[in-house]
């Protein structure tokens, strides 16, 4: 099994803070931003409590919006809090994010995710020619009113991980936010996909026309459906 594992130590930064306030340069320079940014957004993902800054930003993860630095500067500080509050009870000391990357998460198709003010239209297909047994899958997303012409292809998702080609890398924030959600909700594909199928008439797995009043329904051609 292929797996990527990311360890974020809370105990070695909340001895490098020193009792200081973590703030978004601190972000931007780190030099592991990555695990960084993964361990914030595990952190809000499982959070459960009721401080108001946190259930914010849970609630920005649950529409597919992603942590900018600032934000995840405060829920380092969040993390450190509590972490001194843990020592003189059970320490806390490493926070460990694995992803499986030896299976593909979420079906070749077209899937829109709503914001908050706007939905995003991702694509997902399949490489070919890849070495990775048919995991790895190019990520598109709608750039243009043409839902069979317009998509733009940014990267590529390899099991639950995204990655942005390198011309890419620190853009379509947005787009790689809708992507994740849609791999941490797989459950709900066929709801994502039949957001789709409803704003473009077309089946979410093949995209072409739906024309029977049972299909537009489903988001399904029948070809699509049977599969």
């Amino acid at each position: 099994m292929n797996t990527t594992t990311v360890a974020f130590n809370i105990a070695d930064l909340a001895a490098a803070a020193n009792g200081r306030k973590v703030n978004a340069d601190n972000i931007s320079a780190s030099i592991n931003r990555n695990a960084v940014y993964m361990a914030a957004t595990e952190y809000v993902t499982n959070y459960t409590g009721t401080f108001s800054f946190l259930v914010s930003l849970h609630t920005q993860l649950d529409k597919g919006y992603g942590l900018n630095d600032s934000q995840v500067a405060g829920v380092l500080n969040c993390m450190i809090a509590e972490y001194n509050r843990s020592q003189q009870q059970a320490p806390i000391t490493t926070t460990t994010v694995t992803y499986d990357n030896s299976k593909q998460y979420v079906a070749d198709g077209y899937y829109s995710v709503q914001g908050n003010t706007s939905h995003r239209t991702i694509r997902l297909q399949t490489i070919k020619d890849d070495k990775s047994n048919g995991v790895k899958q190019w990520l598109s997303y709608l750039n243009g009113p043409d839902n069979t012409g317009d998509y733009l292809t940014i990267g590529t998702v390899n099991g639950n991980e995204v990655k942005l080609f390198r011309k890419n890398e620190g853009k379509y924030t947005d787009i790689v936010a809708a992507t994740k959600y849609v791999i941490r909700n797989v459950s709900r594909l066929g709801e994502f996909g039949k957001n789709y199928a409803t704003r473009s008439g077309n089946c979410f797995r093949c995209n072409r026309l739906l024309t029977t009043p049972e299909s537009v329904a489903l988001g399904l051609g029948p070809i699509c459906a049977a599969k």
